[in-house]
């Protein structure tokens, strides 16, 4: 369907669908709410590269999100890239209105942020930027410590195995 601007305009549901194919990270962003000292994360699958110098890395966040805006002003996040063999984190990040963390194995970095353990990789950072793109918000971030772990990354999409 054509709009006025000559733009076409495609379903959500044909969208997600296709671009379900693309393989991607899954990664646990995690962070201290720094009002309440409490622990909280997220999912996201869409953990990218931005730069190589500087360093930068991103991710998106649905703006309707309820956990972000708790995580959002703490000085400091993790973004644990999940391994392939942790499905049950998966299980427990994407629900809602939980302890998220009750059923997760976790360490604290020693930028005293939440690390998933059994990760494939663990980044700790700074938030550059934050982009308002559509119905999300684009994460830019500085990563300030990285520690490679020794798992297979965990993908989703139809290629992968999540």
């Amino acid at each position: 369907m054509a709009t006025k601007e000559g733009t076409r305009h495609i379903a959500p549901v044909r969208y997600r669908a296709a671009l379900k194919v693309l393989p991607a990270p899954v990664a646990a962003v995690c962070a201290v709410d720094p009002e309440t000292s409490q622990p909280h994360g997220l999912l996201v699958h869409s953990f990218r590269l931005v730069s190589v110098d500087p360093p930068l890395v991103s991710f998106s966040v649905g703006g309707s999100s309820r956990t972000w805006p708790r995580m959002a002003s703490a000085d400091c996040f993790s973004v644990s890239v999940l391994a392939s063999d942790q499905r049950m984190v998966c299980r427990s990040f994407e629900s809602r209105g939980q302890d998220k963390f009750r059923w997760v194995r976790w360490h604290t970095s020693e930028a005293g942020v939440p690390r998933i353990d059994g990760s494939a990789a663990w980044l700790d950072c700074r938030i550059s930027r934050i982009l308002p793109v559509g119905d999300h918000l684009m994460v830019i971030a500085e990563p300030l410590a990285l520690t490679v772990g020794t798992g297979v990354p965990l993908v989703s999409g139809r290629g992968g195995p999540f």
